[in-house]
């Protein structure tokens, strides 16, 4: 099982994560090791990133994720994941790509991505199951069409992750990440780019496995309150 710890920048990502990894001895990765150089660069510009800058950081996350779950290992991972797009990105990988030239070229747009499905080989996908409301049923993946082209990392074979995946969403208020932004030190991510991404973050809807917690407690205490709503799946899971 991975846990996606996701957020706008000052929500904690990283000290929730690490948190976390001590607690269930699980690895841990911070999805700054996933980006490129220039995207570094162009956040410390104050200039936020456009899909053309994530979709090949996601798509890195993505195969992290997979080589994981084809080791049999749980991890924990952070990723801002601010739209429901860039989520099953890191659900399906580059497989969301594969799609796109054809649609652009019949100019399909705005494309209902519940309705661009895929076969998949199941032997591989071994959906983890709990009280949590999941697609892990799913007998085919969804893909997403991708709005211009981009160039993605040579991937490992993309991975169904779908049902193997939960994202834990870090909540708070404005005034809140703001003070811990102007905190934080020798980090790559102003503060300035805090209302952008505020005004990019989609909220996850019923059809996505996982769940928001708010971060206006002592990290220790929200820890606690996420293992006691992982519990049902960590017991499946075991």
């Amino acid at each position: 099982m991975i846990l996606v710890i996701m957020g706008v920048c000052g929500s904690g990502k990283t000290t929730v994560g690490e948190a976390l990894s001590a607690k269930l001895k699980w690895s841990f990765r911070d999805a700054d090791s996933f980006h490129s150089e220039e995207n570094k660069q162009k956040m410390s510009k104050g200039q936020p990133l456009t899909d053309q800058d994530r979709y090949p950081w996601l798509c890195s996350i993505h195969d992290h994720m997979a080589v994981l779950i084809k080791n049999k290992e749980s991890g924990i991972v952070t990723c801002s994941a601010l739209k429901k797009e860039y989520r099953k990105i890191l659900l399906i990988g580059s497989a969301a790509v594969k799609q796109h030239d054809d649609a652009i070229s019949k100019g399909i747009h705005n494309t209902d991505v519940n309705k661009l499905t895929v076969q998949t080989d199941e032997s591989k996908s071994s959906p983890i199951t709990g009280s949590i409301s999941s697609s892990a049923t799913c007998e085919k993946y969804r893909k997403v069409v991708l709005p211009t082209e981009v160039s993605l990392p040579s991937p490992v074979k993309p991975e169904n992750l779908i049902g193997q995946v939960l994202f834990i969403h870090l909540t708070g208020t404005e005034k809140l990440l703001t003070e811990r932004l102007t905190l934080r030190k020798d980090h790559f991510m102003p503060a300035s780019l805090l209302r952008s991404q505020l005004e990019t973050l989609e909220e996850m809807d019923t059809t996505e496995n996982g769940f928001t917690v708010s971060v206006d407690k002592p990290v220790d205490l929200l820890v606690q309150d996420i293992i006691m709503r992982l519990e049902p799946v960590l017991v499946q899971d075991s």
